[in-house]
């Protein structure tokens, strides 16, 4: 049985953590870091990706049942192409998951058992949501696809609720008594909770939107079907400029809520890295982005045949995005820095090197990645059904 460090709570009760110096990481904590931030980033696009899509054709389709644009075939087509992009998020999820695990995984594994019925319950719940995703895609109908889409929304906000909670448990340890006393079962009552639930849900507009655009500026009709493309990419934007102004307001309500120790601890960290004493800050960083993106939307509404725009909209919501992960990473590594978190630091490791093993994870990355790339070429060169 793993040896326990006690540590003493605020309030007298004591807050068992798991001892990790008795195993060694395969390879230095830096490389590992890196490889979870960038899978963890690669996959949060495709989350971003897939939940974004569903409210955007949920809106489109249940929200805005009189217009004719909501069962158009724009529409069919992008649903069409959510199944394996889907297939994508869940297999990209596997890598950052393993590296959290090997990093984290004394606090991790915990806060996976406290949430044992709702983390098994995710499964169940993506098992779900790609019953509907077929459903509303391939027996495109009045009866069948709008219950599906309703279902949809509620499937990937229950998933993106638990994983929340689950990542507020694991750096959060002077929570573990109130689950293990049940008196919480799945909501950590914290601050924090609910602006970062939302301010990570904030994300998935912009995405939804933009990929809406980009599927009828790719779509390319003629006739009457031109006017409603255009109609539909305006709408895509429309969604953009509604998903970077919501990432600005529950970012600075996000960003309020953290305590105040994080923010000097923050400030200092900024200084230490910055490569000019007049560099921006990272949190200021992470504000201006969705600020620039909202500029660039207005002016893709003001020419929405501009192909540069919508490059310009999906690079920096790429890089929002890889803003987001970082700032993430950041908090988490000062929160387990905490005396009632253990004073945990990766650089304490122990490192047994297995170099081959690390090797033949590069290998594998680099094959996905570039797999992943063909089948992204080969969806948007799908065009959809002859009958709609």
């Amino acid at each position: 049985m793993s040896e326990l460090i006690n540590i003493q709570y605020m309030v007298g009760q004591i807050v068992p953590i798991p001892q990790y110096s008795t195993v060694s990481l395969p390879a230095s904590a830096w490389l590992l870091e890196s490889l979870l931030l960038l899978t963890f980033w690669i996959h949060m696009l495709f989350v971003a990706l897939i939940a974004g899509s569903v409210l955007v054709l949920f809106t489109r389709s249940c929200l805005l049942p009189g217009n004719k644009l909501a069962l158009g075939v724009i529409d069919k087509r992008m649903i069409r192409a959510l199944p394996p992009v889907l297939s994508l998020t869940i297999t990209t999820g596997i890598a950052p998951l393993l590296f959290v695990q090997t990093l984290y995984g004394h606090y991790s594994y915990s806060s996976n058992i406290f949430l044992g019925y709702f983390w098994l319950g995710s499964l169940v719940l993506l098992l779900a949501g790609f019953i509907c995703l077929y459903l509303a895609g391939w027996l495109w109908n009045w009866k069948i696809s709008i219950p599906a889409l309703t279902a949809l929304p509620l499937v990937f906000l229950s998933i993106a609720y638990i994983y929340t909670n689950n990542a507020i448990l694991t750096i959060q340890p002077e929570h573990w008594l109130a689950f293990h006393r049940d008196q919480s079962w799945l909501h950590v009552n914290d601050a924090i909770t609910i602006p970062r639930f939302l301010h990570n849900v904030s994300y998935w507009l912009p995405a939804g939107g933009i990929f809406l655009a980009w599927t009828a500026r790719l779509s390319r009709p003629a006739g009457q079907e031109a006017d409603n493309t255009a109609a539909t990419l305006k709408g895509g934007l429309v969604f953009c400029a509604l998903g970077f102004i919501t990432i600005i307001l529950t970012g600075i309500w996000y960003y309020s809520t953290l305590p105040a120790e994080f923010r000097n601890w923050l400030g200092q960290f900024e200084m230490q890295n910055s490569l000019t004493d007049s560099s921006p800050g990272l949190r200021y960083i992470w504000l201006a982005l969705p600020g620039l993106g909202l500029l660039l939307t207005i002016t893709g509404l003001l020419k929405p045949n501009n192909r540069s725009v919508l490059i310009a909209i999906s690079t920096l919501g790429c890089l929002l995005m890889a803003i987001m992960v970082l700032f993430r990473e950041l908090i988490r590594r000062w929160y387990l820095s905490r005396e009632i978190a253990g004073s945990f630091s990766i650089e304490n490791w122990q490192v047994a090197s297995q170099d081959s093993v690390i090797i033949v994870f590069l290998v594998s990355l680099g094959l996905a990645l570039a797999l992943i790339a063909i089948m992204t070429g080969l969806i948007l060169k799908t065009r959809p059904l002859k009958n709609g």
